[in-house]
């Protein structure tokens, strides 16, 4: 069974475990071209300093985005009554990829975990504002999916010049995190 896994700042464990999907929280925008990374998501490639994985985190990253902002949730009270509530947070962002992998393992009978992350990501859609740090192979596409309509660009491919200059920025900022511990953790 895999695990989809919220996480904040770096991909850290468990987000950065096998059998995990990293779900970066975006915009909750109607078109991909207007999406964002969330301020507060998390990025890759992980330094594997910044944790207490030993280095076993280093270079892990987001496999997916998911709009994690100003979401509807039902809240439930001490009164066994709900309400409902706007929140924002990987933690928004990560049960609509849990929903998006029960559909479709649902449509395909079943699948191997390496075959689930390879649709997802083939499928996923390119959103030219986010950075590949921020959001790994794109946004889910649960449509494109389900029917493995495999994108023709990539992530990387659709960002524009301001997502590459954050894109480079984040790899940095991890190589520099990480760069005076190399070798530590061999």
């Amino acid at each position: 069974m895999p695990l989809v896994q919220a996480a904040t700042r770096f991909v850290n464990y468990p987000a950065s475990s096998d059998h995990t999907i990293a779900v970066a929280a975006t915009t909750a925008e109607p078109a991909p071209e207007e999406t964002r990374s969330a301020s507060f998501s998390n990025v890759g490639p992980a330094p594997g300093t910044d944790d207490f994985s030993g280095g076993e985190s280093a270079g892990a990253e987001p496999d997916l985005g998911a709009p994690g902002m100003k979401l509807a949730a039902l809240r439930g009270t001490t009164s066994q009554t709900t309400f409902e509530e706007t929140l924002s947070g990987t933690s928004m962002a990560a049960p609509l990829v849990a929903g998006g992998v029960a559909a479709l393992l649902e449509s395909t009978g079943s699948m191997e975990f390496d075959d689930l992350t390879d649709r997802l990501e083939r499928t996923a859609q390119p959103a030219e504002q986010v950075a590949e740090a921020e959001v790994g192979a794109g946004l889910l596409d649960l449509d494109a999916a389900v029917s493995d309509d495999e994108r023709e660009e990539t992530q990387a491919d659709a960002m524009d010049d301001e997502a590459v200059t954050r894109d480079e920025a984040f790899r940095s900022e991890s190589d520099w995190r990480g760069r005076p511990f190399l070798g530590v953790f061999d």
